[in-house]
């Protein structure tokens, strides 16, 4: 939906506040994802290994249960 305001709205206002929203979003998942991995060790390690932070990734998939 972001991009689509960056589209339609051309104004340096919904530019910059593209860029302060997808900067922040990015630094949370990675302070989440460090939280994660203390939490979870090995765990999440290896959940974080076969999936992608923000889209899954493309490809063949293991079951879950082989690690």
């Amino acid at each position: 939906m972001l991009v689509g305001h960056v589209l339609v709205v051309p104004h340096p206002v919904i530019d910059v506040a593209a860029i302060l929203t997808t900067a922040g979003v990015v630094f949370e998942a990675l302070r989440e994802e460090r939280h994660l991995s203390r939490t979870f060790g090995e765990r999440y390690a290896r959940y974080a290994a076969r999936t992608g932070r923000f889209a899954p990734r493309l490809g063949p998939q293991r079951p879950a249960n082989s690690a």
